[in-house]
């Protein structure tokens, strides 16, 4: 999977799955997180797709709301949907 923000021109992540090699032991990180625009379409679109993303969740009442899938090697991917207020700054 190929992963292209938008307003770049290349590709930001590629996602590969190598049955053959095995599995792959994660070091240096727990999961990775990939904003979505609406998580509800996302998840029914993977779900579609044969993949199973988690129930959503939403964090307060105005918090994110997230999902999790975890790929064919064990990694994990949070899936997050921004409130309209947008993604935490860190100054």
């Amino acid at each position: 999977m190929w992963l292209r923000l938008p307003g770049e021109t290349s590709v930001s992540l590629e996602l590969v799955h190598r049955p053959a090699d095995g599995p792959v032991t994660a070091g240096g990180f727990e999961h990775i997180a990939i904003e979505v625009e609406s998580l509800t379409d996302t998840t029914a679109r993977l779900t579609r797709a044969g993949l199973q993303p988690g129930e959503p969740l939403i964090h307060g009442d105005d918090g994110p709301k997230t999902s999790w899938l975890t790929d064919p090697d064990g990694y994990r991917i949070e899936l997050v949907e921004w409130p309209p207020t947008g993604a935490p700054t860190f100054d």
